[in-house]
């Protein structure tokens, strides 16, 4: 027996699970998000800078900004990319430079931690998402509606979208596949 309903599920509370339930929400359709609240990286005085980044092109900063969310990004956490140097194994070199191009910046840099805890905040003000720290079990398509079962509850939905990462469970209950590839590639960013 499905407990509710929504137009909506969005499995996996990371970035992009986040970005995509607060979309919806912005857009009048109920959504529930599926998974734990993300546990951002602890700044120390010995780390006070999460290692983990993401490179954000101009497009992805627009988004977050029709979201409403990039004001309210701490601009302590945030780097903007204005030139790059790639080396290729044997001595070859691309450059690439925001000035060249005619761009304020090539990409911006930002810590996870603070994408993570501004996009949770807009979530938490949008009443028609729901949470629920629940893990994906598996889903039925039915002509009406998607049941997604989860480890003790289940929702109908109209659309189940799986933003659970590189080993998605969704993607696995959905048949398909998919194979990872290793680029054999290092970087260092300063």
């Amino acid at each position: 027996m499905v407990a509710s309903s929504f137009d909506i599920a969005v499995v996996g509370s990371g970035i992009p699970g986040l970005a995509a339930a607060l979309g919806f929400a912005q857009q009048g359709l109920s959504v529930v998000l599926i998974g734990p609240r993300p546990k951002p990286y602890a700044p120390t005085n010995l780390a006070p800078f999460d290692p983990r980044i993401y490179a954000m092109a101009p497009s992805s900063v627009a988004l977050l900004e029709r979201l409403g969310v990039w004001g309210t990004v701490d601009q302590q956490c945030v780097s903007a990319v204005e030139r790059m140097r790639v080396f290729g194994d044997d001595g070859p070199q691309l450059a690439f430079d925001a000035y060249g191009a005619t761009v304020e910046r090539l990409a911006t840099i930002v810590e996870e931690r603070e994408l993570l805890r501004v996009l949770d905040a807009a979530c938490g003000f949008q009443p028609t998402i729901k949470r629920i720290s629940s893990s994906f079990a598996s889903f039925v398509a039915n002509p009406d509606a998607i049941e997604v079962a989860l480890r003790g509850a289940s929702v109908a939905v109209k659309l189940l979208i799986g933003a659970d990462g590189a080993n998605s469970s969704v993607r696995a209950a959905a048949g398909i596949s998919a194979t990872i590839k290793s680029y054999d590639q290092a970087a260092i960013v300063a």
